[in-house]
């Protein structure tokens, strides 16, 4: 959205997965932070949490050009170094929410006791910094209401709401007659509690399409697993995001079709 608005201006994303990249973004002038010089960083890059804001702040060099900074952040894009005179506003898609005791966001990811207890001093740390980070913002705009919410809560900033764009030419037309299937449509992460889909038409042996893709088929904790083992009937689809944007494409054709859409988890940052 903002790179359409602004399509000269550079962006400085912390680590950039080649492999993953849209063909659109091919010709942007992207400009990754020192973490991506680290091996198989994109790989890993979740093992790195603790040293993204110190990143974001080494920002600064290539910042320092900028009146304007608008920081795109759904955990640390507003540390980001700017100049004490420039203008930053952030763009929330939510504050960190693992950083926030998120018991929606946390209890699906599994995590062991002992890993939760480690982590509590260093999440005390990086809380700290980032509400002095979020001080620093000039402008905060979050996204939905909800998100909005977790905004004055966790950083007491009075704060906008600007919803995301909606591509509505994509859904578009459709069959006359919906089709006696299930569908979801989500990015397959913990949070997004796809395997409560999967375990409801399971049990009442309902077909069932999950179009998406993500770190939960690798099946490591339980959620996973019940997604990652969907049966023969659920039909599970793979999303393909980097097809080009046009009417008629994958996911709005699949979403006429259906019987019904699966509803998104409670406390999700927006619905479009």
């Amino acid at each position: 959205m903002f790179h359409d608005l602004y399509p000269d201006a550079p962006v400085f994303p912390s680590i950039v997965d080649r492999s993953a990249l849209p063909a659109g973004f091919a010709s942007w002038d992207l400009r990754e932070s020192a973490l991506a010089r680290l091996p198989m960083a994109a790989r890993f890059h979740r093992a790195l949490i603790p040293f993204y804001p110190r990143a974001f702040r080494g920002l600064a060099d290539g910042l320092r050009s900028c009146d304007v900074v608008l920081a795109d952040s759904s955990a640390w894009a507003h540390h980001a170094g700017v100049r004490p005179d420039a203008v930053l506003v952030c763009y929330c898609h939510s504050p960190a929410r693992f950083l926030y005791g998120d018991r929606d966001y946390l209890a699906p990811a599994g995590i062991p006791p002992v890993v939760g207890q480690a982590a509590a001093a260093m999440f005390g740390m990086l809380r700290r910094s980032d509400r002095r980070a979020a001080a620093r913002v000039d402008r905060y705009v979050a996204n939905s209401q909800n998100v909005a919410a977790r905004v004055r809560r966790a950083y007491d900033r009075d704060v906008a709401v600007v919803y995301p764009p909606v591509d509505v030419d994509r859904s578009a037309g459709g069959p006359a007659e919906p089709e006696a299937w299930y569908l979801v449509v989500s990015r397959l992460v913990p949070h997004k509690r796809v395997d409560l889909a999967v375990d409801a038409c399971t049990r009442y042996g309902l077909p069932l399409k999950v179009i998406g893709e993500g770190r939960a088929m690798t099946g490591r904790n339980p959620a996973d697993r019940r997604t990652a083992a969907a049966p023969p009937r659920t039909r599970p689809h793979r999303f393909e995001s980097d097809k080009p944007r046009r009417a008629g494409g994958a996911v709005p054709d699949e979403l006429w079709g259906g019987h019904a859409l699966g509803a998104a988890p409670r406390g999700h940052d927006s619905n479009l």
